[in-house]
Formats: structure tokens, C-alpha cells, sequence
């Protein structure tokens, strides 16, 4: 297990079950866009994050935010638009203050807010940091920051134990 652990593992956002978020108590989620929602490689969401989304929006009352890094706030909030939820960029995560800000807004406790990503050292620390639950996932693409590389590398050290949940296989 890793000395950052999430509180779960899964390889795709689209593998986590809703069950498990309302299990939670989830009210409200912080999600991660690069390699989390779309893919570096190719910037266009999945059909199956696409279906993901959906079904959180019929089946759910959570709120979900896009959080991210990204400074291209236009991308960043047509992603948002097109999976119908607000975004946030700029985060600057592992600072956890942005979520603490809408979780303050919304009156919604640590406890029942989470944070998805596929970033050990900015998503997660972020969320644990916040004392939000989180969900790491698999990278969606190989493609990366040249800085996020070096990340990487430190991360497959820390998750080599880690089982992965999940349909979706590399």
C-alpha cells in the first residue's frame, strides 16, 4: 500500500460503481480532467466516461466539479460542459483550497466529498489533504507533462502492490 493511500483503486472512472459513492455518502465529487476524463492523447472524452456521467446525473443527486491543473480554462470547461458539470481550473492541487471553498459554499463536510484522479501527488494528496474520500485511477493515455513524468515514476514504485479494480485492462 502506498504511504498517499486512496481509498480505492480503480482503472477507469468509468469502472466505479455508483454504489460505492452513495455507500460514501458522496455528495459531492472533485474529478479530475486530464487522464482522468480525457485522454492526453487523443482530448476527447470516452463514450464509456461519457455513460459514466449520465448515470451519475439520472441515478444521483452528487454534485460533480472538474478540478484541474489545466490553465486552459476554455478546455477545461467545454469538458465540463459536454459531461454536464461545473469546472474549476487553475487548481494548483496538491492545494486543497478550491474544494474546501465549494465544499464550504455548499455546506457539504470532508467526509462526504471525494476526489477522482489519476495523479498520486496532486489528486489524491490534494483530496487527503481537503480530508476528502479518494478514488485514484489509471492514467487514461501514456502521454503526459514532461514534469508529470518524473511523478510517474515514483508513483508505479509506491502502487506496485496496489490491486486494481475494475473491467477496463491496459
Amino acid at each position: 500500500m502506498s504511504f498517499i493511500p486512496a481509498d480505492a483503486y480503480y482503472v477507469s472512472i468509468s469502472d466505479i460503481p455508483l454504489s460505492l459513492l452513495e455507500s460514501w455518502h458522496i455528495e459531492v465529487l472533485f474529478i479530475d480532467r486530464d487522464n482522468t476524463c480525457v485522454p492526453r492523447s487523443t482530448r476527447t472524452i470516452p463514450a464509456d466516461v461519457s455513460a459514466w456521467f449520465d448515470a451519475l446525473a439520472a441515478h444521483t443527486s452528487i454534485r460533480a466539479y472538474i478540478v484541474s491543473n489545466n490553465i486552459h480554462t476554455e478546455a477545461v470547461n467545454k469538458t465540463a460542459q459536454s459531461l454536464g458539470i461545473k469546472a474549476i481550473s487553475h487548481a494548483m492541487k496538491p492545494s486543497c483550497s478550491v474544494m474546501v471553498n465549494v465544499m464550504k459554499k455548499h455546506g457539504i463536510a470532508p467526509e462526504h466529498a471525494c476526489v477522482i484522479g489519476d495523479q498520486l501527488f496532486t489528486d489524491i494528496l490534494a483530496g487527503k489533504r481537503g480530508g476528502t474520500r479518494t478514488i485514484l485511477v489509471k492514467p487514461q493515455s501514456r502521454r503526459d507533462l514532461w514534469y508529470t513524468y518524473v511523478l510517474r515514476v515514483i508513483e508505479w514504485i509506491v502502487l506496485r502492490r496496489v490491486t486494481w479494480m475494475g473491467a477496463h485492462h491496459e
